[in-house]
């Protein structure tokens, strides 16, 4: 399914299943992604700030160039994204339940 540049601005996706999505450029900030997984999905430039994605599953989604500025992944498996910096994720929180690639690090949410 093509959503690239759509507007899910505060949107709520909780505990929903989305595979093969082409996300590119959306503007998921302040969406509830409780418990949501995106396999494969294309999040190329796309806005999660302030985004709720804890404990989401990301597979092998690409967050190349994303805006992660304020999500929260608390308990969030993001262990086989594709195309996230360590920069992209110190703008961003989680937990010691998040998944994260080996060698990165995310800060702890407060």
């Amino acid at each position: 399914m093509d959503l690239s540049n759509a507007r899910l601005r505060q949107s709520n996706m909780a505990l929903s299943t989305f595979n093969d999505m082409n996300l590119k450029g959306a503007n998921l900030s302040v969406a509830n992604l409780f418990g949501a997984r995106f396999n494969r999905g294309d999040f190329s430039g796309a806005n999660f700030e302030h985004a709720t994605a804890v404990g989401t599953y990301f597979g092998t989604s690409t967050l190349t160039g994303a805006n992660l500025t304020g999500a929260n992944f608390s308990g969030a498996d993001l262990t086989l994204v594709k195309g996230m910096t360590q920069a992209q994720l110190d703008q961003a929180c989680g937990d010691p339940s998040t998944r994260l690639p080996k060698g990165k690090t995310i800060p702890n949410c407060t």
